[in-house]
């Protein structure tokens, strides 16, 4: 009935895949929210496609990695970078091992560090808490350190931010490289 529905043009094929997808088992359930995004997405919903695999996610963001897959595309291609970086942190704190973790966690620190620069971030702690993620498995990463500090900072947590740049700088040694340079003066605004 899926395969007859998406060949249907229309606004039929939406309404019968959300009337499907009332009634449609844990196991169909994937195949339907998928279908049915798309189908919205064909006829220019794009808000009610988001809507829909939100709503999937919410609901259990482990079982339809085809939904969370659409869902982050369609939040990269609308430049809604926290709200990308909120599905992120959490696929993160469901991941297993550095080597998922850390991808995501980096990923959503990026993200909400970009939209904090933009003055579009509207939760400061969502940054602190994916830099924390991403620094617990690679806590030397001075890109990572820097995000985090800008966070506390915006936070008002400036004590937490000198504690972070310090730890960033001990990693450096004596050299004198250029991104040490930008820690100091990060330290400084501080």
């Amino acid at each position: 009935l899926v395969r007859l529905s998406r060949r249907q043009e229309g606004p039929g094929s939406a309404v019968w895949l959300e009337h499907k997808l009332r009634l449609a088992s844990e196991r169909e359930r994937p195949e339907v929210v998928v279908a049915l995004a798309r189908a919205q997405l064909e006829q220019g919903q794009t808000d009610t496609a988001l809507s829909t695999l939100r709503a999937e996610f919410e609901r259990r963001p482990e079982r339809n990695a085809a939904a969370t897959q659409l869902l982050s595309q369609l939040l990269r291609e609308a430049g809604r970078d926290e709200e990308l970086g909120s599905v992120l942190l959490r696929l993160a704190n469901l991941a297993e091992g550095e080597s998922e973790v850390l991808p995501l966690a980096r990923e959503a620190t990026r993200l909400f560090h970009r939209a904090l620069v933009q003055k579009k971030l509207v939760r400061p702690d969502a940054l602190v808490e994916a830099a924390d993620l991403a620094l617990g498995h690679a806590p030397h990463d001075v890109a990572l350190c820097a995000m985090a500090a800008e966070a506390l900072s915006a936070l008002g947590r400036h004590g937490d931010a000198q504690k972070l740049l310090v730890h960033s700088l001990h990693h450096f040694g004596r050299r004198r490289s250029p991104e040490r340079g930008l820690v100091h003066v990060q330290l400084a605004s501080v």
